[in-house]
């Protein structure tokens, strides 16, 4: 197997679900190459030559073929650095006297909805930051900043050093679907198809452990 694989994600799903699998890919398939572009941007693969694409959220383009991965799940991670200093949230509610580190807020505002042992619950937050970007999100929380609704994927592996903690475990808040999509018209080469494979089943086991 040999030849050139070009893929487009988002930077956060891109850096935290991609690069750990296509370094496993490379290291079965040394011939094969990969050209990763991250980027917000929705791309056109037909017009930019792109293979595939990891899209977060509804699918727009009818056009393409599209292999769902699993759905993203957000919840409520916090530093012990931040829990040590403030308390340990007991109740969701108990969230209004935290700072909170924000993603698209209005005015340092939030309406944070998650399902729970009680069902739907919406608490109104409010922080020193409003970010736009994920991963600068996640950096703020293992900075001390405050309480963060982020991503599982994006948490794993700083749950598992002790970098985060979950915070009121039992509360999650729906994300977008994530799917693995691919123009309709174009020959899939072998390398493309076996990464296609590989990816989708790597990225399935992976959201289903996610902490």
């Amino acid at each position: 197997m040999r030849g050139t694989i070009r893929i487009t994600a988002p930077a956060d799903a891109g850096i935290a679900l991609l690069e750990p699998v296509v370094a496993r890919f490379v290291r079965r398939h040394p011939a094969v190459r990969f050209d990763v572009v991250l980027t917000g941007r929705v791309v056109d693969l037909v017009e930019e030559g792109f293979d595939l694409a990891l899209r977060a959220g509804p699918l727009r383009d009818v056009s393409l073929i599209a292999r769902k991965i699993g759905h993203l799940e957000d919840a409520l991670y916090a530093s012990p650095r931040y829990l040590e200093r403030a308390g340990v949230p007991e109740r969701l509610g108990d969230l209004i006297s935290h700072r909170c580190v924000l993603f698209r807020a209005t005015r340092g505002r939030a309406a944070w909805t998650l399902q729970g042992p009680a069902g739907e619950e919406t608490v109104e937050v409010e922080g020193p930051l409003s970010v736009d970007e994920l991963g600068f999100a996640r950096r703020a929380v293992l900075a001390g900043v405050g309480v963060g609704l982020l991503p599982t994927f994006l948490c794993a592996r700083d749950v598992a050093r002790g970098r985060l903690v979950r915070v009121l475990p039992s509360h999650v808040a729906s994300g977008a679907p994530l799917h693995l999509v691919y123009p309709s018209a174009r020959y899939l080469p072998h390398r493309v198809a076996a990464f296609r494979d590989f990816l989708v089943e790597a990225l399935t086991r992976r959201l289903q452990r996610a902490p």
